[in-house]
């Protein structure tokens, strides 16, 4: 219970991390190359600029794009019944309402519910 510290203050709390975290980086520093051959592998079977089946609300449809090089998504929405755009090109007509990469700038870790 004294590794409890829901708010990450506690300086032991973080010591020990800290201290967990550099020993494990010690003992797997002989796997790094491995790693990176293993998230290039991973990368390689995703397509990473893609987007999600349009969800259709009035005059506008939905959807959540990725881009290649981009952490996180593109929610957007274009009128419709436009033309779709040739490829992997963004439409003329799009509006971003979020960016989540925008939203994450400056944090560890964003999540969007």
């Amino acid at each position: 219970q004294w590794m409890r510290d829901d708010e990450r203050t506690d300086a032991r709390v973080l010591r020990h991390i800290e201290h967990e975290n550099t020993y494990t980086d010690l003992r797997t520093e002989h796997l790094k190359p491995l790693q990176q051959d293993v998230y290039a592998e991973f990368l390689s079977h995703m397509k990473q600029t893609d987007n999600s089946p349009p969800c259709k609300d009035g005059p506008y449809q939905y959807y959540t794009r990725t881009v290649e090089g981009l952490a996180y998504g593109l929610h957007c929405r274009r009128p419709r019944g436009s033309p779709p755009a040739e490829g992997d090109a963004v439409p003329a007509d799009e509006t971003v309402l979020l960016d989540e990469n925008e939203l994450a700038e400056g944090k560890p870790y964003c999540a969007v519910a």
